[in-house]
C-alpha cells in the first residue's frame, strides 16, 4: 500500500484535513467548521477547544475514505494563521 501524507489547515471558520500521496496526488479531504464569536466591532474570539473538536472531525472525515489510512500516514503538515493585533 502506498504511503499518505497528511496536510492540516485550521482557518479562521474551520478546518481542512487533506491527504495525499507520497507523488502529491489528492486522496481525500475533511473539512469541519466552528463559531468565531464577535463581542464588539474589532474584535474576534474562538474556543482553542473547538480547533481540536474539527482537526479530529476534518481528519476523521478524509480517513473514511482510505482503508487504513491512520497506519499509512508518514508525515503531517500543520498551518495556523494566528493574529495579533494592539
Amino acid at each position: 500500500m502506498d504511503k499518505l501524507l497528511l496536510g492540516i489547515d485550521i482557518g479562521t471558520t474551520g478546518t481542512k484535513a487533506a491527504i495525499f500521496n507520497t507523488s502529491g496526488k489528492l486522496q481525500a479531504i475533511g473539512h469541519a467548521e466552528y463559531e468565531v464569536s464577535i463581542p464588539h466591532a474589532g474584535w474576534a474570539e474562538q474556543d482553542p477547544e473547538s480547533w481540536w473538536k474539527a482537526l479530529c472531525k476534518s481528519t476523521q472525515h478524509a480517513h473514511q475514505e482510505i482503508p487504513d489510512g491512520y497506519k499509512r500516514v508518514i508525515g503531517v503538515s500543520l498551518h495556523m494563521h494566528l493574529a495579533c493585533f494592539r
